[in-house]
């Protein structure tokens, strides 16, 4: 016990001198400035042969006030650096942790220290947001999934195969492998974005290529208009857009039929998918694009997970695109795509 205190002891002098030597270093200025008045006071007093009285009276005074300014901003020196030693011992930094800054240059590290731990902090609450975000989009996305799954082992169970069934449970499985590659590309902004012309009614015939067995499944009608345009975008992108609204469109219309085509005028720059189905609540519609909502016609449908309208809009503005939803229950509803490319997000 005695050779822990001693060995404490011996820790704790070395800290103060080497403090005090780190210390000495930093005011070697001073210091070498008040050794260089003291030799100009002997060499003036040397040379004019003047009294040595008042020439020690002035280098006693002169140590003596360098001492004393030594000792006092030694107190402070030492209070400051053992702050310092613990903010970096933490391993944490805080503003509030560190002390006072003094002068202008300090003042000034201090602002940009400040400056670099708000941005800190403001990434690693995007960051707990983006991975909060993640798990409840991956926990929802694993029990939806779950539901085609069971559909397909249910079908393979009867005698007779239905193969309408089937494929409409096949293609479930297919969306939601979408929606989750779709969200993938989203996390990586605009680095997977292949921007180039491209014809609108190549893209759309893609994506009605594979919504064709919910349209056979519902015996749901087809309606194409003009779609004779050619725009700039990510051809993946728009084609996931566009076949997870007609998917919508379809799963939403009990009988009629599904509209795609531009809507007439002189530059034709906007994409109608209008269907003639529930329609949306009036109530519902400010929060559509809202992650994770479902609102009246998504509980309804236990099928819904509140994620593709989300993903959709992501999509389209992350290609400059503008989307539009208007909607009246029991008469249908419209969507509007702007395909003129307004703006990219770079970010």
């Amino acid at each position: 016990m005695e050779h822990s205190e001693e060995t404490g002891d011996i820790s704790g002098r070395q800290k103060g001198e080497g403090h005090w030597k780190t210390y000495l270093k930093d005011r070697r200025s001073e210091i070498v400035l008040s050794g260089v008045l003291m030799l100009l006071v002997v060499l003036v007093y040397s040379l004019y042969g003047l009294p040595w009285g008042p020439a020690c009276y002035v280098l006693v005074l002169d140590g003596a006030i360098l001492l004393t300014t030594l000792a006092m901003g030694y107190g402070r020196y030492r209070r400051k650096l053992q702050a310092l030693s613990d903010v970096k011992n933490q391993g944490e930094y805080s503003p509030a942790c560190l002390p006072k800054p003094e002068g202008a240059a300090e003042t000034t590290y201090r602002q940009i220290l400040d400056g670099l731990y708000e941005k800190r902090k403001e990434e690693a609450e995007f960051y707990a947001a983006s991975v909060w975000e993640a798990r409840q989009y991956y926990t929802r996305w694993s029990h939806q999934i779950k539901t085609p799954i069971a559909g397909i082992r249910l079908l393979l169970q009867e005698e007779e195969l239905n193969r309408s069934e089937l494929n409409r449970e096949l293609y479930r499985i297919q969306q939601y492998v979408e929606m989750v590659l779709q969200y993938q590309r989203l996390e990586g902004k605009s680095d997977d974005l292949v921007l180039r012309e491209y014809n609108l009614e190549k893209i759309i015939k893609q994506a009605l290529k594979k919504t064709a067995v919910l349209f056979h499944h519902k015996e749901i009608a087809l309606e194409l208009g003009d779609l004779d345009y050619r725009l700039v975008t990510d051809e993946k992108c728009l084609a996931f857009v566009i076949e997870q609204l007609v998917a919508n469109a379809v799963k939403y219309t009990r009988n009629g039929k599904v509209f795609l085509g531009l809507e007439p005028g002189q530059e034709a720059s906007v994409l109608l998918i209008r269907d003639t189905g529930i329609g949306i609540r009036k109530e519902d519609l400010p929060r559509i694009f809202d992650w994770g909502y479902t609102g009246y016609n998504g509980r309804e449908n236990h099928y819904s997970t509140g994620i593709g309208l989300s993903l959709c809009r992501q999509t389209l503005e992350l290609l400059g695109h503008g989307i539009r939803i208007e909607s009246e229950p029991g008469k249908g509803t419209c969507v509007s795509i702007d395909l003129t490319q307004k703006s990219l997000e770079q970010d």
